[in-house]
């Protein structure tokens, strides 16, 4: 279901959620959040502060910083900042995540100029892939994301942050990850099916996507469903309620909700932040 690339030689499976490169408007300047994805962000003017439970990062013009998929944390920019970010899920081909940790970690400023150059030129290609969606111009984003996001693997290793395990996944969580995938819906999880079908509870059922995946099965569903939700929201052929309907929220404003829960905008201003 989902839009997948492969790196053949890293076995990475890559998918973009949005990218951006432009002043940060004045209602993100100040926000909290938690984002079932991984968040890089390269801060061109300005100077930034992410706090979460236990910790504080300030982060200066020229440096990069990559944010973890599901930390809840509370960001704040300088009036003047101005940034380049770049939003995608990252994972290996059995479905573990490409790296884990827990808070945000802070480039040098070598490897910031490195991983800012490999992002600007993916940013570049998704623009011209907006003005023309051919597959050429598709594919070549593409490629470039795969680049950016391999740059991002081997500071990442280089810099002591932990990379996901390429070990085959618990055939018992690959179950429960195509029953996902094969009914991406909004709302509760099916623990009381899953455990008909496996025999596990649901503690210890999250306890093996954690130790698997790096993050929690909602986390991982919440990822997929964003995905598909910026698909639609990218093709506009939709209402809101449409989309809101076909995916089981109660309804548009439910839908709104949650997308602003999970990505900090709405759904509209999602539409002008991806090609």
């Amino acid at each position: 279901m989902a839009e997948q690339t492969c790196n053949p030689t890293l076995e990475i499976q890559v998918e973009p959620v949005f990218a951006y490169r432009r002043a940060v408007a004045k209602w993100a300047r100040d926000l909290e959040t938690r984002n079932p994805y991984f968040s890089f962000w390269f801060l061109e003017v300005g100077r930034a502060r992410i706090n979460w439970d236990g910790g504080e990062r300030r982060i200066p013009a020229g440096r990069a910083v990559l944010i973890p998929a599901g930390l809840r944390r509370h960001h704040r920019f300088s009036p003047d900042a101005r940034l380049l970010s770049l939003s995608f899920r990252a994972w290996w081909e059995n479905g573990r995540a490409l790296l884990h940790f827990q808070s945000p970690a802070v480039a040098s400023p070598a490897a910031s100029r490195l991983l800012f150059a490999a992002a600007r030129r993916a940013i570049e290609l998704s623009r011209a892939a907006g003005r023309d969606p051919s597959p050429a111009g598709r594919l070549a984003f593409h490629g470039a994301l795969e680049l950016f996001v391999a740059e991002i693997l081997r500071w990442a290793t280089g810099a002591g942050i932990l990379a996901g395990n390429r070990a085959p996944a618990d055939p018992r969580l690959s179950l429960l990850l195509q029953s996902l995938d094969a009914r991406l819906q909004a709302g509760p999880l099916p623990f009381a099916e899953w455990k008909r079908e496996t025999g596990l509870s649901r503690v210890h059922i999250e306890r093996i996507a954690r130790r698997e995946l790096g993050h929690s099965l909602r986390a991982h569903r919440d990822g997929l469903l964003l995905s598909e939700v910026r698909r639609s929201l990218d093709h506009g052929g939709e209402s809101l309620k449409e989309t809101a309907a076909r995916f089981g929220f109660f309804d548009a404003a439910h839908f709104t909700r949650w997308v602003r829960k999970q990505t900090g905008r709405n759904p509209s201003e999602l539409r002008r932040l991806w090609v």
